[in-house]
């Protein structure tokens, strides 16, 4: 099984570009980067792009362990993570960007905005968190996942509402997608916020479901320690998936703020 590598292709992937919208066209002011939630891919946020104002180029994070990379061992902890996806990153933030990010992703945007703040000196023009408890809680509730019998693993994975039915009913296909889950829930459970890196220099946006049990409304609040300015907190009807089920209310929300 292949490594992760840092090759910008390798980790992001274009999402915008149709016939009469080139990448890297005149009409670019913004990318937009978004992160995956766990076990999740850039599949998640296709059809995004045509809600998006105009000049927002769109690119999905593509983790190793899944899609195109199935190959390659997913990475089960943030510092190796995120020390091959900032320089991958390095040539695409030379010009105005946000960063959004779902469950895990909302980690995952946040700490990378810390981490290329730090190589790069420059910050997103926004990060929208969403559908994630805040840093201080994130690992809370996922630290038997990481060990679980697949069986119970994917019965858990089921209750949060975010992967079909036939997946998971798929013991063949569960095969190859269980060990990007594993060790995604196993970087979630041993993640915690270091306490002395500043937070990034940008407004944030936070967004949760009405009956959302992994990121509950009234922790979202939370999200206030972690940020350089109070957050703009947003409450979608849905569970977990939100995201998927409230698309045009959040993706509304979304474009209001680019």
């Amino acid at each position: 099984m292949r490594t992760a590598g840092t090759t910008p292709a390798t980790w992001i992937r274009p999402l915008t570009q149709t016939p009469m919208t080139p990448m890297n066209g005149p009409r670019t002011r913004l990318r937009l980067f978004c992160f995956p939630y766990a076990g999740g891919g850039t599949w998640a946020y296709r059809g995004w792009a045509e809600h998006l104002p105009d000049g927002v180029e769109l690119h999905a994070i593509a983790l190793p362990g899944r899609e195109t990379r199935i190959a390659e061992r997913p990475v089960a902890d943030l510092p190796t993570l995120l020390a091959d996806l900032v320089p991958a990153l390095r040539p695409y933030v030379d010009a105005p960007f946000a960063f959004f990010g779902h469950s895990m992703g909302a980690v995952l945007a946040w700490e990378t905005a810390r981490a290329v703040q730090a190589d790069r000196g420059r910050s997103p023009e926004h990060i929208f968190v969403s559908g994630s408890p805040p840093p201080s809680l994130v690992s809370t509730g996922v630290q038997d996942l990481p060990t679980l019998p697949d069986a119970e693993l994917v019965e858990r994975i089921g209750k949060l509402n975010g992967s079909p039915g036939e997946v998971l009913a798929n013991a063949e296909l569960m095969e190859l997608l269980l060990p990007a889950f594993r060790a995604d829930f196993t970087l979630l459970a041993n993640y915690t916020p270091a306490p002395d890196a500043p937070p990034p220099a940008c407004p944030v946006t936070v967004f949760g479901g009405d009956h959302d049990p992994r990121a509950e409304p009234n922790s979202l609040g939370g999200w206030a320690e972690f940020t350089r300015d109070p957050p703009e907190v947003h409450v979608l009807p849905g569970d977990h998936f939100f995201l998927h089920s409230a698309r045009a209310q959040l993706l509304a929300r979304v474009s209001a703020r680019l």
